[in-house]
């Protein structure tokens, strides 16, 4: 007789952010959260980069092009920082939810 091993059931995000809007991306993101741990999923994993989102920016010309543009300050200044208050409240979220996320 094999091993037997629990069964969970994980949600995985195929969605997109809010685009360069931290605050606007935490609560989807919480609003995601919610959802997966009412449908009884034990674990959410996001995509890569799902805050602040894919840095398309960095293909569109020299690195130096998007510095002066803007995009880069912009997209450094929507991330997430570790220990930030919107980190805070996903971690609250996570809590609260009692489900465990890969973010």
């Amino acid at each position: 007789m094999g091993l037997k091993h629990p069964r969970y059931k994980v949600a995985v995000v195929q969605a997109a952010p809010i685009y360069l809007d931290l605050d606007a991306t935490i609560d989807k993101t919480i609003a995601l959260i919610n959802e997966a741990a009412a449908s009884g999923a034990a674990l959410i994993a996001f995509p890569e980069t799902f805050i602040p989102g894919y840095p398309f920016h960095i293909w569109l010309d020299s690195p130096a092009w998007s510095i002066g543009r803007g995009f880069t300050n912009r997209y450094f200044d929507n991330s997430l920082a570790y220990d930030s208050p919107e980190a805070d409240r996903l971690r609250a979220a996570v809590k609260a939810a009692g489900i465990t996320a890969v973010l």
